[in-house]
C-alpha cells in the first residue's frame, strides 16, 4: 500500500512464504463518481489545450497541421468516451485473497498485481485477471463509495495489507 510520506525499507517488501491468507472483505458497492468524471474531463481538456498550444503557432506556415489537430482532438474524444464507459460500477469483495468484481460489463476473479495507492481522495487497485492475465487498474474515488463502504475498504486495506516491518 502506498502511503504519502511513508518511507519503505528493503526488507519491508518481503512477503514470507508462510504468510497467512488474507481475510475476507464484505461486499462493497461502487457507484458512478462525479469527482472522477470531473477529473477525467479536466485531464483530457488539458491534454487537448496543450496540443493546441504546441501546434497553433505553426499553423499558418503548415496547413497540414490542421489535420493533425483534428485527428488529435477526435482521438482524445474517443479515449475520453471509452474511459467513461469502462468506469467500474458494481460490486467488489475479497475472499481467500481473491478479489471479485461484478458489474454489467466486467465480471471475474482478480489478484493484486502491485502496490495499492490509497490516498484520502482516491484508491487505485492494480488487479490481474486470474484466467487471462489482463491487468486492470480499478480507480475508486471517495464519492464512488458510500461512507460505510469507504471506511470498510480503507480499514481493510490498512489492516490487511500492512507491510511487514
Amino acid at each position: 500500500m502506498q502511503i504519502p510520506g511513508f518511507k519503505k525499507r528493503a526488507e519491508s517488501q518481503h512477503v514470507s512464504p508462510d504468510a497467512k491468507p488474507l481475510p475476507s472483505m464484505a461486499v462493497v458497492s461502487v457507484m458512478r463518481s462525479p469527482h472522477l468524471i470531473w477529473f477525467y474531463s479536466f485531464s483530457y481538456f488539458c491534454f487537448v489545450a496543450c496540443l493546441l498550444v504546441v501546434i497553433f503557432p505553426r499553423l499558418p506556415d503548415q496547413l497540414w497541421l490542421l489535420i493533425v489537430i483534428a485527428f488529435g482532438v477526435l482521438g482524445v474524444g474517443i479515449l475520453y468516451r471509452q474511459q467513461l464507459t469502462n468506469m467500474f460500477i458494481g460490486k467488489l469483495w475479497v475472499e481467500q485473497g481473491i478479489w471479485h468484481l461484478r458489474s454489467n460489463n466486467l465480471a471475474g476473479n482478480y489478484v493484486l498485481a502491485g502496490e495499492i495507492c490509497c490516498w484520502p481522495m482516491i484508491v487505485v487497485l492494480p488487479l490481474r485477471h486470474q484466467q487471462t492475465g489482463a491487468l486492470t487498474y480499478l480507480t475508486l474515488a471517495r464519492d464512488s463509495l458510500s461512507p460505510a463502504d469507504n471506511a470498510r475498504l480503507r480499514t481493510w486495506l490498512r489492516v490487511c495489507l500492512r507491510p511487514n516491518t
